[in-house]
């Protein structure tokens, strides 16, 4: 999971995907989970966040790795 998260940040710091990409990727594969384990998704509060975490990388600002 380490290395994982890891690799996500690099990609992040090195734009090759945007978190408001990723968060829309994760988003969508929860809602076709068929198990029924997501009973709430906070859709628009993650998308807000991931927009923040996108402009803080364009400013050229630091993200944190946790």
């Amino acid at each position: 999971m380490d290395s994982q998260i890891r690799q996500i940040h690099q990609q992040l710091v090195t734009k090759n995907i945007s978190c408001t990409a990723l968060i829309h990727q994760k988003l969508d594969a929860l809602k076709q989970n068929t198990n029924y384990t997501v009973n709430s998704l906070l859709e628009s509060l993650a998308i807000e966040l991931a927009a923040k975490v996108d402009a803080k990388i364009a400013k050229g600002k630091p993200i944190g790795l946790f």
